[in-house]
């Protein structure tokens, strides 16, 4: 998907091989605006806490768009884990689309969180 993402020209830096679940110090701290993370919260792929290296990467005010499978949400901590940091004050929900569309034989819940410090 790199190289396909590379023929487009539309984006100023592509990193492949990315581990969500250790900190990728090719990633500076704050660097981005806003973050994207599509059909990574998924069974067996990534621990909840890949939200804090998404969190790490993003600026401070800055957006995080994530989707969690219904099947990764039924067996992991995240909801919860969203819920620990936004009583520590480091996110704010802005919006977040429960069961929403995704696959034929699942759904998914969209999540627009704010990074605020």
């Amino acid at each position: 998907m790199i190289e396909q993402a590379r023929k487009t020209n539309a984006y100023g830096r592509l990193t492949a091989d990315v581990d969500l679940n250790v900190r990728n110090h090719a990633i500076a701290d704050a660097d981005y605006d806003l973050v994207v993370c599509c059909g990574v919260f998924i069974d067996g792929h990534v621990a909840v806490t890949a939200l804090d290296e998404l969190l790490r990467v993003a600026r401070s005010p800055g957006y995080l768009i994530v989707s969690t499978r219904q099947s990764y949400l039924d067996h992991e901590p995240f909801v919860a884990h969203v819920e620990r940091l936004v009583a520590d004050g480091k996110v704010r929900v802005v919006m977040r689309i429960e069961r929403g569309n995704y696959i034929n034989v699942d759904t998914a819940d969209y999540w627009v969180i704010e990074k605020t410090r």
